[in-house]
Parts: structure tokens; sequence; C-alpha cells
């Protein structure tokens, strides 16, 4: 019997074409070991990665039953690594039948898959934090980073996922399985999803009285900033490993890889790294970077992600101007995709009583002139079809087609389903494909 991985998605051969093509396969050399041996032939499972600063739930921290509304009772900058194996096998059907339902332009209802995987979580998934050691003998992020450079270095991208407010643990594993999913249906690159968790369902954290739904968000920031400190510092003793202390940032390294001064065959990994925010999300990003901006301990200066996306950000319109937090994007990422709806619906509830000011998940920049050229703005109020929230189409049809075609290195003007922008050049609008 043989088994295809595709970064922690697991697939008995003989059921894949039939059932699950959208388990691209991809051989693993030396990660054998880490199919569970409990996995049979025809059964269906998916791991991803996890990074949470909430409680875990049940008696047992190293395989709990799930994650709490509350904070980590560590702390807040509190960080859980781990991974989460699920057991699709009952609903595959659903799945494939949700793949070829076309919505918001395009195939693929990601939406649809979320919901269902939502309503069986609890009786499919699997959770193993990983183990530390108080004196740090044994870290659970050395594990996370280690699986993870072995899975990339055999050829498959990862996707660094910060799920929205309104978020329960369920709920943002349900969104990283669906957003694996649709983004390995499109073709293309391997993607692996690692999700970052923040206690997000607005309830108090650690008994302070809730005040904002962005104040969950705000008590957050150091723990997504520890995150991308220590991936950044992962990342700095992994070149220096390799080729010395020569290249200690990222941004020098791909210079030098790019003028032949360091030889192809000694590149430290050709897959590439993303971060995908979702609404809030994109709040609790922007709070971390004004921390590390802040404090010189936190600081943040190595260009780590390849791509970023932005989707229906919920932050002021101005977020992405000189002198801003997120404006710093420009110096972490290769591009800055951000996706706004017109329509959004929770993002217009947000601007009318909460906060008075626009947000940029509905907009896009108020002064497009006046950011980076590494932002790229895509309106998809086109293609994002009446609904109930139109929130959540990052996850659907043209809008993940697009974010896909990105990760896989499709040059912006060649897309035919976009249509550009006279006076901005980096401003695009999505358009449905024909017949959809």
């Amino acid at each position: 019997m043989l088994i295809y991985e595709n970064f922690r998605i697991l697939y008995v051969a003989e059921h894949r074409s039939a059932n699950a093509p959208w388990l691209s396969p991809l051989h693993l050399q030396g990660l054998w070991a880490l199919i569970p041996p409990h996995y049979s032939q025809g059964d269906l499972a998916m791991q991803l990665f996890y990074v949470t600063n909430r409680r875990h739930e049940g008696a047992d921290r190293w395989h709990p039953t799930g994650y709490s509304k509350d904070a980590s009772s560590d702390g807040l900058q509190n960080l859980r690594f781990g991974s989460i194996t699920l057991d699709l096998s009952t609903i595959q059907n659903k799945i494939q039948n949700f793949l070829a339902e076309t919505v918001d332009g395009n195939s693929g209802n990601g939406e649809r898959i979320r919901a269902t995987i939502r309503d069986v979580l609890r009786n499919v998934q699997t959770i193993e934090a990983f183990e530390e050691k108080e004196d740090g003998s044994i870290r659970g992020s050395t594990r996370a980073y280690d699986e993870l450079r072995a899975a990339m270095l055999s050829g498959a991208d990862t996707v660094v996922y910060v799920h929205g407010f309104n978020n329960d643990w369920d709920d943002a594993v349900s969104a990283a399985a669906s957003l694996q999913i649709m983004l390995n249906s499109r073709g293309g690159k391997p993607v692996n999803v690692v999700l970052f968790s923040w206690p997000s369902d607005g309830q108090a954290l650690l008994y302070i009285p809730y005040f904002s739904d962005r104040d969950d968000a705000a008590f957050s920031r150091h723990a997504l900033c520890r995150a991308l400190l220590m991936l950044q510092q992962r990342l700095a003793d992994l070149r220096k490993a390799t080729i010395g202390n020569q290249y200690t940032r990222r941004r020098d390294y791909l210079l030098a890889l790019q003028q032949g001064m360091v030889k192809l065959e000694d590149e430290l990994c050709r897959s590439g790294l993303h971060l995908l925010c979702h609404s809030m999300g994109n709040y609790v990003l922007e709070c971390a970077l004004e921390t590390s901006r802040m404090n010189p301990e936190y600081a943040l200066v190595d260009r780590m992600f390849e791509n970023v996306f932005m989707c229906a950000p919920d932050v002021t319109t101005d977020a992405l101007e000189p002198g801003k937090p997120l404006a710093h994007l420009a110096h972490l990422s290769q591009t800055v995709s951000v996706y706004y709806n017109k329509q959004d619906k929770p993002l217009l509830l947000s601007t009318t009583t909460k906060h008075l000011h626009e947000r940029l998940g509905r907009t896009g920049s108020s002064r497009p002139s006046a950011v980076d050229r590494t932002f790229v703005h895509i309106d998809c109020t086109k293609v994002v079809e009446d609904g109930i929230s139109e929130h959540g189409y990052y996850l659907n049809g043209q809008i993940l087609r697009d974010i896909s075609d990105t990760i896989n290195g499709v040059r912006q003007s060649t897309r035919n389903y976009r249509d550009g922008d006279p006076v901005f050049p980096n401003n695009w609008s999505l358009m449905a494909e024909p017949g959809a």
C-alpha cells in the first residue's frame, strides 16, 4: 500500500483519484515516520500545524480536547505549538461537491467546506501539543519548525493563517482546514497551512472586563509578535548553519542569490513562506508590528515572507501609509495583496457602530498613491455574490484562485480575470470566469 503525503495531508493512494483528487501527491522522503500508525486503508486524514495562546481544554495539556475562549493560564504571550489530525472520510463526498460548486466567480465553495468540517470537528479531530520542558531542553517550537522545514525542502509552500474576530477554536481549525483544501485543489505548488489562533470570541480575557472586540485582538499582539520573532530567528539560524555568517538577513541572502554569489544548490529552501490574515486578524498583525516598532527587543527586520494576504482587513483606510505599523510589511514581504469588498456587511457595521472610520476591507486605501508599491489592491466587489455577510469570500471561487496564482508566481498583469485601474497600476478588480 503506497501512501502519499502533501505535508500533513495523508491519503491512501488506492482511493485518491476517485474520491479526493484535491489531495495532490507529494513525496516527502524521510517523513514517513510522521504518519500516525493507527490510520489504515480507506482513511482520509488531514493534519495542520497550529500555534496558539489559548487555554487548553481537558485534563491532558499535551493531548487536549480543544482550546477555550480564554487565554493560556501561562499568560497571553505563551505559545503552544502542535498539530491537529482530522479524519475527513465521512464528509469527503460533500467536500468534493463543494469544490465543484461555482461561487464568487469561479469553482470552489470554501465557506461551505468550512461549515461542513465545523459541524463534525469535535468527532474527527485529534490534537497533539508538542512537549516542552521548563528548563528549555525540549521546545515545541523546535519540533514544529523542523518538521515544517523538512516539508518545505520537499517542495511545499507554507501559509501562516491568522483568523479574525468571533472565532472559537472549532471555527479557526475549520477555516484553516478549508483554506488548505481549497489551495491544494487549484493545482500548482502543494500548500500547507499553519494556524495561529488567538482568543477572539468577544468574551473576557483573563477576567479583564470586555470593552470591545478589538481589545481581544490587541491583547494578543505580543503573542503574534513573539511567533514572528521566533520565525525570524529560526530562518537566520538556518542561513547561518548552511552558508555561515555572511548573510544574516534574508534580504541580503536573496540579493546574493540573485547576483550569483550563492550557488543555487546551496539555497536553504526553494519553497515560499506566506502570511494570510482575515478580518481582525489584520488588526492583531497591526498591533504586533506596533509592538515591534516600539521595542528594540521585538524588532522585525527580515524579509521573511514572499507574500502577505490581507483579506477583508478590519483596519483603517490609511493603515498602509508611511509611518503606520502596517506600512512595515513592505520590508517583511515581497508583495502584500489587499482584498476588499464594498458590500462587506460586517465591516460596514464596524464602521457605523464602532469606529466611525471607513475600513480598508471595504474601500481599499484612501490614498493609493501614498502607499508603497509593494502593496497591491484587489477589489472583489464584482465577484462576491449577495449573501448574509459577504465577509468570508477569501475561501471562495475567484478570490481563492487569485491568492493561489500569487503563491504560484503568476504575474499580476497576465491574469485575464483581472481588470486594471487606469490611474493606479497596483489596483485591480476581479472579474468572474465566463459562464460562472
